[in-house]
């Protein structure tokens, strides 16, 4: 079954084979995404062995220079004016998570042509992660493995009982910054936002969140906040901060506890503030901290700002998606450049005493 509207299959059906610890494929976690985020067109797709969740989207390519060099001349003049309609098979906005279920193998050349009738996307993305888990190397389906920003996590040492242990086993240099985030951001006050709260600021937490977007180095589908506030209201693993400085609040983050992982995707802050509060700087001290009170094992960091992430000791995760061009006349223009696409370099810093 593939279906474009999640109503149109029970609850209980859907559900019926999730893991229950799987809140990114549970019926009311994709309901939330597809009734708040209608810009976007999702996809269902279900059998006896296998659920998938995916969605399409329809993007500018305006920042395709942040990725290579070699489609500079090429999607400036041509895509940056061409809107061209993805399809990514999981979501987009919550990657490296199994938005998926799969027992036993199969082919899924047909599915991939039943859903480019369904919904006529140019490009069809599928995570590394996914196309690993179903074998496809062992089919010809065309796709060209592509790199992507890297994911950054943090490992929490099994010996950090709090934050300040964790400061401990930070080299002097590293450690300094921390103490400078600590008291620059002393007057901002850090409290759960409850479901009133979340109603009443929901327009500037999109705004926050906007002005992390938009100086990202690639921007993706738009993200319509309303989305994390149903999440927190229907799950206790989601929870959305509010950083408020003078009762004005000027940044938020949201965490997903799943297992042993601290999620940390959806963050927002205002710029004008950041320099002087070290709000950004803030939000992932928080988050570190919610770790080890938790006693996590990994903090997921997202893909943004990584060089600055690692000043923390965020590491990379090596992360690829599979493209195919599902037009043959625009694969044969398109499909060279695809295969020269890289991100670009950035320094690692390494901040643990323990690091060399």
């Amino acid at each position: 079954m593939i279906f474009n509207n999640i109503s149109l299959i029970s609850k209980k059906e859907w559900n019926t084979n999730i893991p229950s610890h799987n809140i990114f494929i549970d019926y009311d976690f994709l309901l939330s995404f597809q009734n708040n985020n209608l810009n976007n067109e999702h996809i269902f797709i279900k059998d006896l062995n296998y659920q998938f969740y995916g969605h399409s989207f329809t993007l500018k390519i305006s920042k395709a220079n942040n990725y290579t060099s070699f489609f500079t001349i090429f999607f400036n003049i041509f895509l940056r004016l061409y809107p061209i309609k993805f399809f990514y098979l999981t979501n987009s906005f919550i990657t490296n998570v199994p938005s998926f279920f799969v027992k036993g193998t199969f082919s899924f050349d047909k599915i991939l042509k039943e859903i480019s009738v369904l919904n006529n996307p140019l490009i069809t993305i599928i995570p590394d992660f996914l196309f690993d888990t179903l074998n496809f190397k062992n089919q010809d389906l065309n796709f060209i493995k592509t790199p992507i920003e890297d994911e950054m996590k943090i490992s929490i040492d099994n010996n950090w009982s709090d934050f300040d242990c964790y400061t401990k086993s930070l080299k002097t240099k590293y450690r300094k910054r921390i103490k400078s985030v600590i008291t620059s951001s002393n007057e901002v006050i850090i409290k759960v936002l409850n479901n009133e709260e979340l109603l009443q600021n929901k327009d500037l937490l999109q705004l926050l969140f906007n002005q992390v977007i938009d100086r990202s180095s690639f921007s993706g589908p738009s993200f319509n906040i309303c989305t994390l506030i149903d999440l927190s209201k229907a799950y206790n693993e989601v929870n959305i901060f509010g950083f408020f400085l003078k009762g004005e609040l000027v940044a938020f983050s949201s965490e997903i506890s799943i297992q042993e992982k601290l999620y940390s995707y959806f963050v927002g802050f205002d710029y004008h503030k950041n320099k002087k509060y070290s709000l950004y700087s803030k939000i992932l001290c928080e988050c570190i901290s919610n770790a080890i009170k938790q006693k996590k094992k990994v903090v997921v960091l997202g893909r943004t700002a990584n060089e600055f992430k690692s000043n923390f000791g965020a590491v990379p995760f090596k992360s690829s998606v599979y493209l195919k061009v599902n037009n043959k006349f625009l694969a044969y223009f398109l499909n060279p450049y695809i295969k020269k696409m890289k991100t670009k370099a950035w320094t690692q810093r390494r901040p643990f005493k323990n690091n060399l």
